[in-house]
C-alpha cells in the first residue's frame, strides 16, 4: 500500500456500487492502492442506503442484495470495531455540530492518521476551516492527496 490510508464513508461505497453522480470518482478512489478502512457502522449504513433506493424504485430488491454482497469485490476495506472510537466521536460531534455517525468516521481518521474521504460536501465545508480540515476530502474535489 502506498500513501496515507483512507477512511471511507458509506457515500463512497454507495456511489461505487450504484451508478449515480460521481460514481466514476468513487471507483477511482477505491483503485488508488491505498489502505482503506472504515468503522463497523459502514455495512449497516450501506444496507440502509440500498434499502432506501429500493423504496424509491431506483433499485430492485435483488439489485440491492447484489450490491451489498459486492462490497468485498470493490476493494479490501478493513472494518474496525467502532466502540474504541465512540468517546472521541462524541467529542467531535458535540464540538463541531456534526452527527455522531459522521463524527465516528472522523474519529477513525484522526486516530489512525488517515484521510477521511466522503461525498458529503456539506460535512467537508463545515470542517474545512477547523483543525479537522486537513483530515477530510470531498470526492468532488478531485483525486485525494
Amino acid at each position: 500500500m502506498k500513501g496515507r490510508p483512507f477512511v471511507l464513508d458509506c457515500s463512497i461505497l454507495a456511489k461505487a456500487l450504484v451508478p449515480e453522480s460521481r460514481s466514476d470518482e468513487a471507483r477511482a478512489v477505491l483503485g488508488l492502492g491505498r489502505c482503506l478502512m472504515a468503522p463497523d457502522l459502514l455495512p449497516i449504513e450501506l444496507a440502509n442506503v440500498l434499502w432506501k433506493k429500493v423504496q424509491r424504485g431506483v433499485l430492485t430488491a435483488e439489485e440491492a442484495r447484489g450490491a451489498h454482497q459486492g462490497i468485498a469485490a470493490l476493494a479490501p476495506i478493513r472494518i474496525l470495531p467502532s466502540a474504541p472510537y465512540h468517546p472521541r466521536a462524541l467529542d467531535l460531534a458535540l464540538e463541531f455540530g456534526r452527527s455522531f455517525y459522521g463524527a465516528l468516521y472522523l474519529a477513525v481518521a484522526e486516530t489512525e492518521n488517515a484521510l477521511f474521504v466522503t461525498a458529503d460536501e456539506k460535512l467537508v465545508n463545515a470542517l474545512v476551516a477547523t483543525p479537522l480540515g486537513g483530515r477530510v476530502h470531498w470526492l468532488g474535489a478531485g483525486s485525494p492527496p
